[in-house]
């Protein structure tokens, strides 16, 4: 059941699997295929196994938008499409997939597993005991672990988990309205009125697309989606610029608290709206 709607809703499988050794460096069940939901899935692949050199996926509208050519750009990752009716080029990801059902999700027992928290619980036991230690013909009898592990002084692992999180963030520029809004894929968010038929530049969370702030000089100022009922009773006098030394906002990206958050259907403190 997806929490947040209170309805019966499917359940859609991301992941990501290492060409060589078939290691899966993360998948994720969840609700949903949208670009954002993949991008969690990366950050968990690379947090945990390194950062890719080349990604290799399919024309889903998931995997191709702009956030996603953003941070490839930023992280040096080579991305590539595959081409429509290329079978072959997803061959060994569609064969974990068949592993996966076959394995685990034809087996499960709906009147056990009734939430997405059990689910990928049993998803992940599955996959740390079970397919990483299971040999593989095409890797000569060995197992994916052992491949990994055999050419780990390859890999670009994260030396500085708090920069791959700066790196889940994008910058756009916008117009400020005479009403103190500004619009951002298809919401309105309130800015300071000083702001007001200005030009700025706004910075988003990839991870979380209500995490959206405005940066004025050095000073990054959280944002929150427009209330209409609210704002009909506020008043629209301009703000001083005058700012109160220690009075700058305290902002950052907990991408490990907002993964968990997300998947047991709650909100946290300081988040935008829904």
């Amino acid at each position: 059941m997806n929490p947040t709607t209170g309805r019966n809703q499917r359940v859609i499988v991301f992941g990501l699997i290492d060409d060589r050794s078939r290691l899966i460096p993360y998948l994720e069940g969840g609700f949903g295929e949208t670009e954002q939901r993949f991008l969690t899935v990366l950050y968990q692949a690379m947090a945990r196994r390194g950062i890719v050199r080349k990604l290799l996926l399919d024309n889903h509208a998931s995997f191709s938008g702009y956030d996603l050519r953003l941070l490839c750009a930023r992280l040096g990752i080579h991305l590539v499409h595959s081409r429509p009716g290329d079978a072959p080029s997803k061959g060994k990801i569609e064969r974990v997939w068949r592993t996966l059902r076959g394995q685990l999700i034809e087996r499960l027992d709906l009147e056990r597993v009734t939430t997405i928290d059990e689910f990928n619980l049993r998803l992940w036991t599955w996959v740390e005991s079970e397919y990483h230690h299971q040999p593989h013909s095409s890797l000569s009898g060995r197992t994916p672990l052992e491949v990994w592990e055999s050419d780990a002084a390859q890999i670009r692992w994260v030396e500085d988990h708090q920069q791959l999180e700066q790196n889940f963030y994008g910058e756009v520029e916008r117009f400020v309205r005479n009403d103190s809004t500004v619009q951002w894929r298809a919401a309105f968010y309130e800015v300071p009125p000083y702001l007001r038929r200005q030009r700025v530049r706004l910075r988003y969370a990839l991870l979380d697309s209500t995490r959206v702030s405005v940066l004025d000089g050095g000073t990054e100022i959280p944002v929150r989606r427009v209330r209409p009922v609210d704002n009909a009773h506020r008043s629209r006098a301009a703000a001083s610029t005058t700012r109160l030394a220690g009075d700058t906002p305290q902002t950052g990206l907990n991408a490990a608290e907002l993964i968990l958050a997300r998947a047991a259907g709650i909100g946290l403190k300081g988040g935008g709206d829904e």
